[in-house]
Formats: C-alpha cells, sequence, structure tokens
C-alpha cells in the first residue's frame, strides 16, 4: 500500500497563526503566564523585531500527525520565499522541498491575463475613447490611435469648407470631424506619482499550488488501482492544505486532484484548519460522490456475493461508502500541540 504526503507550507502556517490568535494557550502549556516555566520558555521563544512573541509551527509534530506511523513512500512539500521559519526540520523528516521565489503583483497580474488569453475567455480590449475616427483604428490607443483618427477625419472633409473649432471637452458640432482625443486617466498630482513611484511592490506567490498539484497527479498515475479493492489495502493519498479554491492555472484546484485520486482507486485525506483553511468545496465533493454511490448502486442493483463492489463503495453499513473514501481532517484539536 502506498500513502503519499502532499503539503503546502502557507496554508497550513497562516491557519495556524489565524488559529492562534483565536485561541488562547490552556494552563497546561508553557506560554501560559500561571504555568511554571513560563519565564524560561518566553526567553527562549524567538520573537520579532518589535519584540513581540513569534509563533513557530513545529513541522516535525505536523509530519508526525500526517502519517501516524504508517508506511510513506512520497513526501513533498512546497513553500514560497521569503520563509517564515526555516524548513530544515521538515526536510530531515523525509520530504522533498521545494520553495518558490515570490513575484511582484503587477507581473502575476499579466502572466493570469496571459494564461487567460491563451484559454480564449480574456475579453477582448475595449477601444478607446476618440481614436476611432473614420478610417481610424479602435483597437490602439495612446498617440498613434489619436493621429490615425484625426487624419482620417481631415482627409473626409469637403474642399472649400473650413473645418469648426472643436469645443472644449472632446466635442464637436461636424460630423466629419473626429472628437478631440481624451486622456485615459486624469493626470495626476506630482506629489502623488512621486509617492506611487516611490512605494515598494507587493510580492504575491505564484504557482505553489499547482506545483503540489504536479506532484499529486504523478503519484496517482505512477500507482495503479488494486484489483480487488474489497481484498487489497488502497493506496490513500494525504493533502495537507484544505484549500478547495481555483488555482491560478489550474481552475479545478486541489478538489479536482482529490476527484481523480478517488477515480483511480484512492483513499484521499484532507487536513486544514478550520477558520477558512477547509474550504466548502470539500464539502460539495462529498455531496457529490455521495450522489454517484448511490446512482451507481442504483445501477448495480442488489450485490450478489462475489461480485465486485462500486468504486465508491465500501463494506460496513454505510449505504454510500464514502466517508471511509474521502475524509477531510481538521487541525483544532491538536493546535497547541504544534506550537514550537
Amino acid at each position: 500500500m502506498c500513502r503519499a504526503l502532499k503539503g503546502s507550507s502557507s496554508n497550513i502556517l497562516v491557519g495556524f497563526l489565524e488559529w492562534l490568535k483565536l485561541n488562547p494557550p490552556p494552563p497546561s502549556h508553557p506560554s501560559h503566564p500561571s504555568h511554571p516555566s513560563h519565564a524560561t520558555h518566553a526567553q527562549s521563544a524567538p520573537s520579532t523585531p518589535s519584540g513581540k512573541p513569534k509563533h513557530m509551527l513545529s513541522y516535525p509534530s505536523l509530519a508526525l500527525l500526517l502519517e501516524r506511523a504508517r508506511p510513506i513512500t512520497k513526501r513533498v512539500l512546497v513553500a514560497s520565499s521569503p520563509l517564515y521559519s526555516s524548513l530544515e526540520p521538515i526536510e530531515l523528516c523525509g520530504y522533498e522541498v521545494s520553495v518558490l521565489q515570490r513575484v511582484p503583483q503587477k507581473v502575476r497580474e499579466r502572466v493570469s491575463q496571459a494564461a487567460s488569453r491563451a484559454k480564449g475567455s480574456a475579453p477582448a480590449p475595449a477601444p478607446a475613447p476618440g481614436g476611432a475616427g473614420k478610417g481610424g483604428k479602435g483597437a490602439n490607443t495612446g498617440p498613434a490611435a489619436t493621429k490615425a483618427g484625426t487624419g482620417a477625419g481631415a482627409g473626409a472633409r469637403r474642399k472649400g469648407v473650413p473645418a469648426k473649432p472643436a469645443k472644449q471637452g472632446g466635442d464637436s458640432s461636424d460630423t466629419d470631424l473626429a472628437p478631440a482625443p481624451t486622456p485615459l486617466r486624469p493626470s495626476l498630482p506630482q506629489s502623488t506619482s512621486a509617492s506611487s513611484a516611490s512605494r515598494p511592490p507587493r510580492f504575491k506567490e505564484q504557482a505553489v499550488d499547482e506545483l503540489l498539484q504536479l506532484h499529486i497527479y504523478k503519484s496517482i498515475l505512477s500507482r495503479p488501482a488494486p484489483s480487488h479493492p474489497e481484498k487489497e489495502k488502497r493506496n490513500t493519498l494525504v493533502i495537507a492544505t484544505g484549500d478547495a479554491a481555483s488555482s491560478e492555472f489550474n481552475e479545478e484546484g486541489f478538489v479536482g486532484c482529490a476527484r481523480a485520486a478517488l477515480r483511480m482507486g484512492w483513499n484521499v485525506e484532507v487536513v486544514g484548519w478550520a477558520n477558512g483553511g477547509v474550504g466548502r468545496g470539500w464539502w460539495k465533493l462529498l455531496e457529490e460522490l455521495r450522489a454517484e454511490a448511490r446512482a451507481e448502486r442504483d445501477r448495480e442493483g442488489s450485490l450478489s456475493a462475489g461480485e465486485e463492489e462500486p468504486w465508491l463503495a465500501r463494506k460496513g453499513g454505510n449505504p454510500t461508502g464514502v466517508e471511509e473514501r474521502l475524509r477531510v481532517m481538521g487541525l483544532e484539536e491538536w493546535g497547541w500541540d504544534l506550537l514550537e
């Protein structure tokens, strides 16, 4: 039996820090003021430049919780720089760690728009105002479009008829004249422009989820489904993220990975934080699988002895057999055990 562990450091870490904000430490934890070793713990705990305590996620504890002494054939963790803490502890646990560099926000938007255009979903650019006179190129913007539109309007006037001056604001009473160009955006005050230019760019992670999803699909395809799932143990995929949203370059996201794994005969465990980490898409997938299992049982009819169960079925009293094939687990119960 193969068990593959795939984790997104960002989603787990952010959910962990948000959980700590909402949950005060229990008296049994050293970070509680009444604990006997609170002073020693406070001195040894890392802190931020402002002096506040810096909470650290214990990656070995997380790995122990995910693996639970089961045999593992593939361990993968993907993160983005700059790192909140060192990932060396998780590497020592046998994980293949990939750290991707974050990209500026504008670069990410341009890449996303290029990907949308490649899929044919990007809307056509709107024509610039005043850029499509008679004979003008409406798709162009800026000085080139303005010049083309004005030249076409001048060539279309009748000879000997003087051109009427255009009114202020770009409107003209002569329909043969191209409208005066209007600026695409109002000019900003010099102080505002200077502050915008000096503002540091915002960096966002990119392709972190997609790289993790690629590892998932490779693991699924490299391990065939068991010939007799009722006799052989199934492979298990553990996704430590909880995020059910669509990825930037993969609309189905992790939900699509889980769906593919289930159809290939795998069991799937989704691990995350309930406070925004575990998305609603997992519960929608669970309902979808229940409906498919019921429809499959209706087609198959009652199973006789020796017949193979449907792909979503399992032995037991559950008529749909989905809950054991797809499990969604919250980390809240072990929150304080994950604090380093």
